[in-house]
């Protein structure tokens, strides 16, 4: 059945349901990173969106594996949302080459401060 059989009360629900799809406090990065691989298809002159176009921004892009990962995330909802590629659609490709960017990653760790440094640092009153 198409969507413009359905009543109007289901399609705005529907839309509404699909709003709720990306967190509106993180909205702005999610549209911020479908604009930047917005940008990198219309630099590359790609009409379309597929798997192999994904697997090529991918590639292309120099960031962390964890970065990779939630830039696909955030892509994927976008792309979903914005009815660009099936929501059903399943990225097995993309998702093994992210998979194997990731083996051997070690997440750089943050330096911590001990009680005892925060407890002096305090008391130096600087």
């Amino acid at each position: 059945m198409c969507d413009e059989n359905l009543p109007e009360r289901v399609l705005a629900s529907a839309a509404k349901a699909v709003e709720g799809i990306i967190p509106v406090k993180s909205k702005s990065v999610y549209e911020k990173e479908y604009s930047r691989f917005i940008q990198w298809t219309n630099d590359n002159s790609v009409k379309t969106v597929n798997e192999t176009v994904l697997l090529a921004y991918f590639q292309d892009a120099d960031f962390s594996p964890n970065s990779l990962w939630t830039k696909f995330s955030m892509l994927r909802k976008e792309l979903m949302v914005k009815k660009v590629v099936n929501s059903a659609k399943k990225f097995s490709q993309l998702e093994a080459y992210l998979k194997q960017r990731s083996k051997g990653y070690q997440p750089k760790k943050s330096k911590v401060l001990t009680l005892e440094q925060v407890l002096t640092f305090l008391k130096a009153g600087v």
